[in-house]
This record gives structure tokens, C-alpha cells and sequence, in this order.
């Protein structure tokens, strides 16, 4: 009897451990072997028909390519979808990384296989099934672009929902009288290590002398929920209107309707509102427009996020009692003396020339900013204590904690070159007319142009800094080389 019982507890705890683990469904971006999803040899192409097979806790892996949406994918409760596979992997943790903008820093969504789920202009990306979750249900390494819809054209996210190391572009949220979120829309979800770039909102009424209040919230974002650790930028709000018609534009990055906002990178978002009519226009905050309704107590808070280069306004708070930003930099007249900028232009970029700059700039905290390790850690969550900056780097050490999305690194931007396990280190990167080899030993560093042509060779012996101040701005590899055999590459970028 004992032994039987002994039995029956082992098969329980074997069965409930399987159970917990769930099952790992598999898509292609065409059919392999039976198409039933029951290994990367027998890969299925649909994704939504994987997600419905699917109960709670169980998977769904997304190879690499592109995959065309032509009818919304609903997340489904409990069930957590995984994009950026090669199409091999065994372990979620494989998944390639690549540094594709070669900024010298491989961020959560630069996935070398990346699974894109392109709408077609036609319709949402990524919504929901049912009317609620009550466990977390994530999609995680996937790129969300050209999404159409009026609430949320690239991803509807609720409560318990998340988005995770996505890309999220060139989703367009369209309407005649009113659009919220053209990237994402996130109504008590939370959104992390995402970037969120050129997505576009717009309202347009040309109807005559009739009275309507036009509406375009949130072209990155509109957020009741958490973001957290994000990159926002080039997005676009526009709202039109004729008659007695109003026209409001608020938040070209993200309009913060009583959520929480962390560790964000806000910058050269924009708006735009007209009216023609008699009535007047009302433009918002190019950057974040921080808003809730004071009787529902509910207040909207910013903490630790760097908010730069917007059009109109970089941040405006809307009921100063229930909307407050922490522990921010944010631009404006009494600051603008003392900060060490990162571009030398003030406001959104224009031109061609300013694009460009805001593409090589870098965000980070420089040596002599009033912002290095001067933040409050008063009223600030454990979350935040605890947690990390933009860079994955702790938000507090030694009790301190600096203003912004990063906290200081005299080695910013650090390389570790590629295939080394040897310590050496090329820092800071971009550079404006030097560079630093970090390397305790006799090696040789030669610098290449992208067309493959040597355009500068020099020996080092320790810690060694290589002029380049005669080349011409632009990204340059980098070889190190030790005993005739290359140890390394790396790319740097020229300002």
C-alpha cells in the first residue's frame, strides 16, 4: 500500500511538473513536415490557429521573417508567444542578438532573426480575446508594423497583458473625430523594453458649420497601464478640422492617462492641430502629455525618463495635483545652461542635418552633468529602487540615483569585442575624436572604412588612446589583432 501510494505521489508531482512547464507550439513562416506545430521540423504557419490550440501555460515560438496579418491576432489568457527564433532553438534563451544599428550596444529588441507581423496597412496587429486576463499573457521579440485601426493600430494591450522586447513602427491610427495610441494601445497592460518609433495619429472633419471636438491622443503610445525601459521617438499626431469644428492634439510620444511611466527615452515626437473654423486649436505636449480625471483620485506619474527634442512642449501636466513627473530631465529655460546636451540644436530636428545628429546622438549622462547621481529617491517606488536603468544597469548604487533614463558609466558605451573572453574594452563609442583600447598586452588595432579599405593601423601596449579626429563622421570596423591572428571586430560610429 505504501509503495502504491508512494507511486500514485511521484506520477502526480511528474504530471503536474509537465503541466506547469505547458507545451511549445512552433511557427514558420511556411508549413514544414505535418504542420501540426509539434517541433520546428513540423512547424505550422498560422499563428493565430497555434494560439487557439493552446492552454494555459503552454507556448508559442515564431521563427524569424515576415508574416503577413490580415485578420487581427488575439492574445489568449495565460498563453505567452516568443518571436526572434532562427527556426532550431531548444531554449528560449538562445535567440539570437544582434547590434543592428551598430550603436555599440545590443538593446532587448534587436533580435537577429527578427518575426515581423506586418498588418498591411489594413488592420490591427495584435489585440485581445475574451473581456479580460487573470494571469500574465506576453508577446515578447516581435516586430509590430503597418497596423491600422482608431484605438491602438499596432498592439491593444489590457490589464495582465504585456508587450516584451518589441519593435513596434509605421503603425497609422485614423479617424474622422478620434484616435488614441498609434502604436499601442495600452489600457492597464505594461509595455517593456520596446522601442517605438514612426507611428502616426490624425482626425480630420471637413463636414461644414458643425460643432465637433476632434481628438488624437498618444501617437506612440496611449498608456493607462505601465511602460517601462522604453525607446520613443519620430512619432507623429495630427488633427484637422473645418467648420466650428475643435481640433486637439496631445502627447506625439505618449499621452499618460493616469499610468505609470519609467525609464523612458522621449524625444522628437511632434503634433500638430488646425482648425479653420471659428474655434480655436489645442496643442498638448510633443513629448508626454501626463493627464487623468481628478475626481477618480487617480494619479499619473513619470519618474527617471529623459524627455528631449519634442515639438510644442516636451512634457505637459495636466491637474499639476494629479499628474507629476520624478526625477526627470526635461527641457526647458532654467535648465538649458547647465545641461550637457546631446545635440547641439534645441527642440525637434528640422532638417536632414538635425535628423541625422538626433540619429547618432546618445542619451546617456556625460562627465560634469548636474544630473550624475543628483535624483531623489523620496516617493519613489521599490520597483524603481530596485530595478534598472535604460542600459540594464542598477538605478541606485550607494544609496544615490542620478536624473533620467540612464545612470552614469565613465565607460559609456563599452564594447566587449565579439568572440573574447580577454577584457578588452573600446570605449566611449560614438566618438567624437578619440577612442580608448583597454588591453593589458602587445596587440595591433587597424581601422577599416565599410568598403573594406584600411585607413589606419597602430600598435598598442596597455590602455591606448587612437586619435581619429581626421576622419570624416560616419561607422567604421574595427580589427584587433594579436600575433598575426584577428582576436576581434567592432564597430565604432564617427560624430
Amino acid at each position: 500500500m505504501q509503495r502504491a501510494f508512494l507511486f500514485f505521489i511521484a506520477f502526480f508531482v511528474s504530471v503536474t511538473s509537465a503541466f506547469a512547464q505547458g507545451v511549445i507550439r512552433y511557427v514558420k513562416t511556411t508549413t514544414t513536415g505535418t504542420g501540426d506545430g509539434s517541433s520546428w521540423a513540423n512547424a505550422a504557419a498560422d499563428i493565430q490557429s497555434m494560439i487557439n490550440a493552446s492552454a494555459v501555460g503552454d507556448q508559442v515560438w515564431i521563427a524569424g521573417g515576415t508574416y503577413l496579418i490580415a485578420t487581427t491576432l488575439l492574445m489568449k489568457n495565460g498563453i505567452n508567444v516568443y518571436g526572434g527564433f532562427q527556426g532550431s532553438e531548444s531554449n528560449i534563451n538562445a535567440r539570437s542578438k544582434s547590434d543592428l544599428d551598430a550603436n555599440g550596444t545590443i538593446d532587448a529588441w534587436e533580435f537577429t532573426n527578427a518575426t515581423i507581423l506586418d498588418g498591411q496597412n489594413a488592420t490591427r496587429v495584435l489585440s485581445y480575446a475574451g473581456n479580460s486576463f487573470n494571469m500574465e499573457t506576453t508577446w515578447d521579440g516581435v516586430t509590430i508594423t503597418k497596423g491600422y485601426a482608431d484605438k491602438g493600430a499596432g498592439a491593444y494591450i489590457i490589464a495582465n497583458g504585456k508587450l516584451n522586447n518589441c519593435i513596434v513602427t509605421q503603425n497609422n491610427n485614423r479617424n474622422s473625430f478620434a484616435v488614441y495610441g498609434g502604436g499601442i494601445y495600452n489600457n492597464g497592460g505594461m509595455v517593456n523594453n520596446c522601442i517605438v518609433y514612426r507611428n502616426t495619429i490624425g482626425t480630420s472633419y471637413f463636414g461644414g458649420r458643425v460643432i465637433h471636438n476632434l481628438t488624437a491622443q498618444g501617437a506612440g503610445i496611449y498608456n493607462t497601464g505601465t511602460v517601462s525601459n522604453c525607446m520613443i521617438f519620430d512619432n507623429y499626431c495630427d488633427c484637422r478640422a473645418d467648420g466650428s469644428s475643435t481640433a486637439a492634439a496631445d502627447g506625439g510620444g505618449i499621452y499618460n492617462y493616469g499610468g505609470f511611466v519609467n525609464t523612458c527615452c522621449i524625444y522628437n515626437n511632434s503634433i500638430y492641430a488646425i482648425s479653420s473654423g471659428t474655434v480655436s486649436t489645442y496643442l498638448g505636449a510633443g513629448g508626454i502629455h501626463n493627464s487623468t480625471i481628478p475626481s477618480s483620485k487617480k494619479v499619473a506619474y513619470v519618474y527617471c525618463s529623459t524627455i528631449l527634442n519634442n515639438g510644442e512642449n516636451n512634457i505637459y501636466n495636466y491637474y499639476d495635483d494629479y499628474a507629476l513627473a520624478n526625477n526627470c530631465i526635461v527641457e526647458n529655460s532654467d535648465l538649458e545652461q547647465n545641461f550637457i546636451r546631446p545635440t547641439s540644436f534645441v527642440g525637434q530636428a528640422n532638417d536632414d542635418a538635425q535628423r541625422a545628429e538626433l540619429l547618432r546622438a546618445s542619451w546617456r549622462l556625460k562627465q560634469g552633468s548636474q544630473y550624475v547621481e543628483t535624483g531623489s529617491l523620496t516617493n519613489l517606488p521599490d520597483w524603481i529602487i530596485n530595478g534598472t536603468d535604460l542600459a540594464a544597469n542598477p538605478r541606485v548604487s550607494n544609496g544615490k540615483i542620478s536624473v533620467g533614463a540612464y545612470e552614469f558609466d565613465p565607460t559609456v558605451n563599452v564594447i566587449k569585442l565579439t568572440h573574447l573572453d580577454n577584457g578588452i574594452k573600446i570605449y566611449p563609442n560614438p566618438v567624437i575624436n578619440s577612442f580608448i583600447v583597454d588591453y593589458e598586452g602587445f596587440i595591433q588595432v587597424k581601422i577599416y572604412d565599410m568598403l573594406g579599405k584600411e585607413i589606419l593601423s597602430q600598435d598598442t601596449n596597455g590602455k591606448t588612446e587612437i586619435s581619429i579626429n581626421h576622419l570624416p563622421k560616419g561607422i567604421y570596423n574595427v580589427s584587433i589583432i594579436s600575433e598575426g591572428k584577428v582576436i576581434g571586430n567592432s564597430k565604432i560610429m564617427k560624430q
